[in-house]
């Protein structure tokens, strides 16, 4: 057969050589494969382990993981505080991310934000800071550390403007008929590793900022935190030298995630001195005020938790241009609890004080019941009765409120507030000022 290619005639060549030329392609790997020795000798015996004899891999895998690396802190059992937080509740919280971007020099300038509440700073100087809301005249105003109830002591109503910021962890701040009430949670520490901030700033008027606070664990069971803060002013104009320092010390001690006990103590510094051609003299404050606390805390139950605190708190003019020269005192006891499931929530506490006697009288035995209940997220309804006897006098007040929302932004409420209070009167408080009279004569 004639295989050339002539005119007329499809020539088979060149689809023969396509042909050869792939098949040499597809072969070539196998034969480069085949030229390249075994990397595994010919003599080598492989010898099977068995799998009880093999070992885990060191290398630990870390998304199989099951446990994190960081251990919790032994912290006591947090006190609960069940009722919602928000402008529909007109409940406020700050937690310890919301407290780290805030930087205001004392309390009352966190106070100042919230809405509905006014913050007077009428009458002379050296005058405490006054709050009401809504346009309340006679509430009150009280705060709670730790659920240690700071008592004024020398005035009738508490310098929020003395209460630095150094060792805060969490602030709620609940609004009503009756009362402002601030509770103060001071700063616990999450896990096992050492935890330190400090804030340090300058302004005008020579205005001095310092807060420095550290925690951390001893052993298996005890945290240790010390706080520091520091405020200073000349004033405008120079010629009114204000200073606040404060300082604070605690130590828990866990037996068990559900019990533990704690120690506090807290020191406040208050200098504030006047300008002697602009403010009568007789105004200036240099003062200490201390207090020791006690508590035990403990969650017998999955949805009851109970405290007992001991305290005492003193108050003491640290010279003698101090406009307030007396040593003045409080001692309290406290046991409180908390229930709390759903859609219930119930909040008692017991108060037993005891005084000098001088100072604001604060109530001696006070004893208060708090309830919620809350059937759907946008329906709750609160109620409170609250005994307390000051100087002899007791009294019983009641409140009452129900609140919906919120929609749209909106929300709608209802509250009605009736009652006795026992107020605290100054007792045995005559504070009397020398002042010289100059007389003049005709003729002498």
């Amino acid at each position: 057969m004639d295989g050339s290619c002539r005119p007329g005639r499809r020539c088979p060549w060149p689809s023969v050589l396509l042909t050869g030329a792939l098949l040499l392609l597809l072969a070539e790997p196998a034969t480069l494969r085949a030229q390249v020795p075994d990397t595994i000798p010919r003599d080598t015996a492989v010898i099977p382990i068995p799998p009880e004899v093999m070992e885990d891999d060191t290398v630990p895998d870390t998304a199989l993981a099951s446990e994190d690396s960081i251990l919790p802190a032994p912290t006591i059992p947090e006190y609960p505080h069940p009722a919602p937080t928000g402008w529909a509740w007109a409940d406020w919280e700050w937690g310890r991310e919301e407290l780290a971007r805030y930087h205001g020099l004392s309390l009352i300038d966190l106070i100042d934000r919230i809405p509905g509440i006014v913050v007077t700073r009428a009458g002379g100087f050296g005058r405490p800071t006054g709050v009401s809301t809504l346009g309340m005249g006679g509430g009150r105003v009280r705060l709670f550390i730790d659920g240690y109830e700071m008592d004024p002591l020398a005035s009738a109503t508490l310098d929020l403007q003395h209460y630095g910021i150094a060792d805060l962890g969490s602030l709620r701040v609940s609004r009503s008929l009756n009362e402002v009430r601030i509770e103060i949670s001071t700063f616990r520490l999450q896990d096992s590793r050492p935890y330190s901030r400090i804030e340090i700033g300058a302004g005008n008027y020579e205005t001095k900022l310092l807060r420095a606070l550290f925690s951390r664990t001893i052993g298996a069971q005890n945290i240790v935190t010390a706080a520091f803060g520091l405020a200073s002013t000349r004033g405008i104009g120079i010629s009114e030298p204000f200073t606040r320092n404060l300082g604070a010390l605690g130590w828990s001690y866990s037996l068990s995630p559900e019990l533990g006990f704690e120690a506090q103590y807290r020191f406040t510094g208050v200098e504030r001195r006047s300008s002697a051609d602009r403010v009568p003299q007789i105004f200036d404050e240099n003062m200490t005020r201390q207090e020791l606390v006690l508590r035990g805390r403990a969650r017998p139950f999955a949805d009851l938790t109970v405290e007992g605190i001991v305290g005492r708190s003193w108050r003491a003019p640290a010279d003698s241009t101090s406009f307030v020269d007396d040593e003045l005192a409080s001692t309290q006891a406290v046991l409180r609890a908390v229930y709390q499931t759903r859609p219930v929530w119930v909040d008692g506490s017991a108060r037993l004080r005891g005084g000098s006697d001088r100072g604001v009288a604060t109530p001696g035995l006070e004893l208060a019941l708090r309830g919620g209940l809350r059937p759907f997220p946008w329906l709750q309804a609160t109620g409170e009765v609250r005994h307390a006897n000051a100087a002899d006098i007791a009294g019983v007040d009641l409140s009452a409120t129900v609140r919906a929302g919120s929609w749209w932004g909106i929300s709608l409420f209802g509250t009605v507030a009736s009652g006795e209070r026992a107020l605290g009167l100054i007792r045995d408080s005559t504070f009397t000022v020398p002042r010289e009279i100059e007389t003049e004569v005709d003729g002498v």
